[in-house]
């Protein structure tokens, strides 16, 4: 059993709240299958940064129960971003070079990594911000949230 709820958009915080909608409606219309078809095996981690951000700082800190691997990442900022905002995704404190971008000019940007990152049991899966925009506002916030399966 799996609901399709279309790609996550890129670009203003309306077109993702509109998404949002949209996907929960279609959840609430098959609850009841939702409810019986159990794990599919595809889940998300989420982190927040919610300081002043820095360039090369890491934030969030994970491990995937019985290991898996991370094919797809959202960045998502609270103000439109004024230049590109990169993340690497760090394995055992280690950069994978996996870079997510929220493009200028937006606030939800969806990255698809070309090779996923195999993450093992006890290998921990942080992130870490590579480049940040010049003006942004210490406490809008920036979350990075990571889809993976097993």
């Amino acid at each position: 059993m799996s609901i399709e709820l279309g790609e996550v958009p890129n670009g203003t915080l309306q077109d993702l709240i509109r998404w949002c909608q949209i996907a929960r409606l279609k959840i609430l219309e098959n609850s009841a299958d939702v409810i019986t078809a159990g794990i599919s095996g595809k889940f998300t981690i989420s982190f927040t940064h919610g300081g002043a951000l820095v360039d090369e700082n890491v934030f969030g800190v994970s491990y995937i129960a019985g290991g898996g691997y991370v094919y797809k990442s959202l960045l998502f900022v609270q103000e439109t971003a004024d230049q590109n905002i990169t993340t690497d995704i760090l394995k055992d404190d280690s950069e994978t070079s996996n870079i997510s971008t929220l493009t200028s000019g937006s606030v939800v940007q969806v990255t698809t990594f070309s090779t996923p990152i195999q993450f093992g049991a006890t290998e921990k899966l942080s992130v870490k911000t590579k480049t940040i925009g010049s003006d942004f506002v210490p406490g809008q916030g920036l979350r990075q949230i990571l889809f993976y399966e097993q």
